[in-house]
């Protein structure tokens, strides 16, 4: 097997030319091992095999073993004994098995499975049409298996099975058991195959997994005695399920669904899902949808943890977005409809919560999740053991879907509970992005800083930063670098999660960061573009708080272009959260609608320092535009205060230039994106008269009398002045003269 011609395996090489005294390589037969030890000693004049022939050791230089895993305990003490001596010495070997080699030497083995992306190079070497993820997982990184599927042109599931099977089958009562991949010690021991077991480990037919736990089978030698042998499906089912049911209690939840996946027993996968948790999607996804992928929907509604876990996987996928909406409606309707009892209605409560979140339907799964919240925080301690495994999961998405709810608070002390709950390294990321997360949309810049301190505390891959459990993180990071006026860095972070934009549930939070920067940058107006053709691409089924944030999102980047009079209109809702209510506030002031501001902005109330400031901008704009200056100025104050203490400042952006340049305002030299001046001609003091006037009423006649001139010469005065504000109506006139500072007192 010429590996080495069609496959570049430098970091096994690189291991063996290590100075360390010993060095191994660790594989199946057909992993290629013994060929790149041959190759390697080639280049070593000093080299000298052993084991073979009982040859004596030679005084000094490279000796290399064959098969490590067949020395006997005298030949081990032997090797151990010539290593010990001062002179310069070196062992290198191969084995089959890591189990049946010295523990001493274990650490000093590296093993020789091609890798993903191996398999991949592999494959376009032989211009195979063959998708390398199916391969991979069906050859499990033998190098001679992916030949073999090379060299027969397989491509599809059934070929590359095909394929596999015609190298060696194996024999004797242990062949019936080549219906499982990997199995179970405990059967193994039960049905009286150990010692066969032991034998084919050592010809490098299987390897000892799972901590000795399991055998797991060569792809080659499992699918020829498949082939080779009259199958019993009814005996293979059995042999499925008994495994599913001995990895359960080995509390191996992967193998168990694998298992219980090929025996169709979705109990016993609903069972392994329940006590995996996330990890098994996130982290086995692709091979959950290649063994559940297809099982007709009726099958599922009894399992909506199941359908929840499809849903998740397919949802990755944009080409898959259609089946994972149906696949997590099924699971919302699935969630209502199951038997309950105390400890599984909270569980179903959060699998109705993160299904309506994700399909975005009905109000985003808060009420849900606020139920689920309310029944784990109610359970007794013998209850929750039961779902121990899940809890920290089930905290982290009802934190999403709390803080999508609009419920910052309720958000926050979920993530904290995943935290202290949660013992996988993934949970502590997802749960410090969300709580980074909270306080960035909160407004509090210091408190943001310091989570995001705490998450890289820890070194993270950035496959995995970059994904989905990093999202949130690297949201906040760039949020923070946006009140920071640190665009480089923020876009730098959305550039790390915009691929996944099309498929990301975070995608709104993501686009309003984007058109942060595009506004800070001076790019408002493709920004715009932009949005709206992500928005458009993502529909417009979103939840009622996201559906908000894009609104609003809107409405700061046509504030922007300097569009304020499409800005400037919501119509709010009974449910339209306090962030709408402001913008529409906004509009109300840049209409000169005083008496709508003042409605709205009484009736906001928040301790978000965002909101806070934004609410405090525009009672100031409000007083000034009434020409109350002292209580316009004291309302200033107190918003510096805001943004300094929490070390805000894009809600500055969006204030009147008027509103910026009170004193207690200008020391945070912020600068409005609103227009400031009317471009092409100033306007008249005659003009400057009639808009005055037309903040106070609309009706011309009105207007004409208090004046005491024609009706006409106030038409054509107001012509003038709508042409100047390159304004087509009252209120965007009015709004316009706003932002641009002329209404001054």
């Amino acid at each position: 097997m010429h590996s080495s011609r069609w496959l570049d395996r430098a970091d096994l090489v690189a291991h063996l030319d290590a100075p360390a005294q010993v060095a191994g390589l660790v594989g199946l037969r057909g992993t290629g091992k013994t060929t790149l030890l041959r190759q390697w000693a080639a280049q070593e004049p000093l080299a000298a095999w052993w084991g073979d022939d009982a040859m004596a050791l030679p005084n000094a230089g490279v000796v290399i073993l064959r098969d490590a895993g067949a020395l006997s305990d005298e030949d081990v003490a032997t090797v151990d004994g010539w290593l010990a001596s001062p002179a310069d010495r070196r062992l290198r070997f191969a084995a089959h098995d890591l189990e049946s080699i010295p523990p001493r030497w274990r650490t000093s083995a590296a093993p020789t499975s091609l890798t993903e992306e191996q398999t991949a190079t592999l494959l376009q070497r032989y211009d195979s049409l063959a998708d390398a993820r199916l391969v991979h997982l069906l050859c499990r990184g033998v190098l001679a298996a992916v030949i073999l599927v090379c060299r027969q042109g397989a491509a599809t599931a059934a070929d590359i099975i095909d394929a596999l099977g015609r190298g060696e089958a194996v024999s004797g009562p242990i062949a019936e058991l080549a219906s499982l991949e990997n199995v179970p010690r405990t059967m193994l021991d039960d049905l009286g195959l150990l010692d066969e077991a032991q034998e084919m480990v050592r010809a490098g037919l299987a390897q000892w997994n799972l901590g000795r736990g399991a055998m797991r089978w060569s792809p080659i030698a499992r699918w020829s005695t498949l082939q080779r042998q009259r199958r019993d499906a009814a005996r293979e089912h059995e042999l499925h399920r008994r495994a599913a049911t001995e990895f359960l209690r080995g509390d191996q939840p992967y193998e168990a669904l694998v298992q219980a996946a090929h025996a169709g027993g979705l109990d016993l996968v609903d069972a392994a899902l329940k006590r995996g948790g996330m990890p098994l999607v996130t982290g086995h996804g692709y091979e959950i949808r290649f063994l559940l992928g297809n099982v007709p929907i009726w099958r599922l509604r009894k399992y909506p943890v199941l359908c929840l876990a499809l849903g998740i996987i397919f949802n990755a996928r944009r080409e898959f977005r259609l089946r994972a909406i149906e696949l997590l409606g099924v699971a919302v309707v699935a969630a209502r409809l199951a038997p309950r009892r105390s400890v599984d209605r909270a569980l179903l409560r959060g699998v109705e919560s993160v299904g309506l979140r994700i399909t975005q339907s009905g109000d985003g799964g808060f009420r849900a999740a606020v139920a689920a919240v309310d029944l784990l925080d109610a359970l007794p301690a013998r209850s929750r053991e039961e779902i121990a495994p899940l809890e920290s999961d089930v905290r982290l998405h009802l934190g999403i879907s709390l803080t999508y709810g609009g419920n910052l608070d309720g958000a926050r002390a979920q993530f904290e509970q995943a935290r202290m709950l949660g013992s996988r390294p993934m949970i502590e990321l997802m749960g410090l992005g969300g709580l980074a997360l909270v306080e960035a949309l909160r407004g509090d810049v210091p408190s943001t800083e310091a989570w995001i301190q705490a998450a890289h505390v820890r070194q993270w891959p950035s496959e995995k930063l970059d994904e989905y459990q990093g999202s949130m993180l690297r949201i906040a990071e760039a949020m923070r670098a946006v009140e920071r006026q640190d665009f480089k860095q923020a876009q730098e972070r959305i550039d790390a999660l915009w691929p996944i934009i099309e498929t990301v549930e975070h995608w709104s939070l993501l686009a309003q960061a984007q058109a942060l920067v595009d506004i800070g940058t001076a790019r408002a107006r493709p920004g715009l573009i932009a949005f709206r053709a992500v928005r458009e691409r993502r529909g417009t089924s979103v939840g009622p708080h996201s559906a908000d944030l894009l609104d609003v999102t809107e409405q700061w980047l046509l504030l922007a272009t300097g569009d304020v009079s499409n800005a400037q209109r919501f119509r709010l809702r009974s449910r339209s959260g306090p962030e709408l209510r402001l913008e529409a506030a906004r509009g109300a002031v840049l209409r000169g609608d005083r008496q709508r501001a003042w409605t709205i902005l009484g009736a906001v109330r928040t301790d978000a320092p965002r909101l806070r400031l934004t609410r405090l901008l525009l009672t100031a704009a409000a007083h000034l535009a009434a020409g109350q200056r002292d209580a316009a100025e004291e309302s200033a104050a107190q918003a510096a205060g805001v943004a300094e203490a929490f070390e805000l400042r894009t809600p500055l952006w969006f204030t009147p230039q008027n509103v910026l340049e009170l004193a207690p305002l200008v020391p945070l030299g912020v600068t409005s994106v609103l227009p400031r001046r009317p471009e092409g001609e100033p306007l008249t003091p005659r003009e400057l008269v009639i808009l005055h006037e037309l903040v106070t009423t609309a009706n011309i006649e009105q207007i004409a009398d208090r004046l005491h001139v024609s009706a006409n010469t106030v038409r054509t005065q107001r012509q003038s002045l709508y042409r100047k504000l390159k304004a087509t109506s009252r209120d965007e006139a009015i709004g316009r003269a706003i932002a641009m500072g002329l209404l001054d007192d």
